[in-house]
């Protein structure tokens, strides 16, 4: 069965690292890419310079990576950090349409979190890439009411191609 999004990044194994507030160094990212998956860097709270100099040391590793914002939260970083040339950007808690443009007027691909059916057709209507399926089991920020298989079968039903 073809993968776009492992084709998209180069992946090769089917391991996405999940943006762990500051548990997520650019060492654990950078490790995560060799053994062919995806690290990721949560940069909601992280100052520009730093979110610059964390992206400039993954970039230099050649691995691929994504960076996550959580809505609530504020973007104000997001212009900026995405103008630096980021291969992908996660958003949770929300959807806000006008970041998924800039995103991908970025060149760069756009994923959203979505913890229910109905946050997965939002996300699909308002341009996402692909989506990040939450279950209620997951750990962190958890926004999601149904337990993770069923949401996946529902959403991968409704999807339609969006990875």
């Amino acid at each position: 069965m073809r993968n776009t999004f492992m084709e998209w990044f180069g992946l090769s194994v089917p391991i996405l690292q999940a943006p762990i507030g500051g548990a997520a160094t650019p060492r654990l990212v950078i490790e995560v890419g060799r053994a062919g998956g995806m690290g990721s860097l949560a940069l909601t709270w992280t100052p520009y310079e730093t979110s610059r100099d964390r992206i400039a040391e993954i970039k230099a590793a050649n691995v691929p990576f994504f960076i996550n914002f959580v809505l609530r939260f504020g973007t104000a970083a997001l212009v900026p950090v995405i103008a630096l040339g980021v291969p992908a950007v996660t958003l949770s808690w929300g959807i806000d349409e006008a970041a998924i443009r800039l995103i991908k007027d970025s060149r760069a691909k756009a994923g959203v979190q979505v913890g229910s059916l109905a946050g997965a057709r939002a996300a699909i209507a308002a341009g996402a890439d692909f989506l990040v399926v939450q279950g209620i089991e997951s750990g962190g920020h958890v926004h999601s009411s149904t337990p993770l298989m069923k949401l996946l079968d529902d959403v991968a039903a409704i999807a339609d191609g969006v990875p």
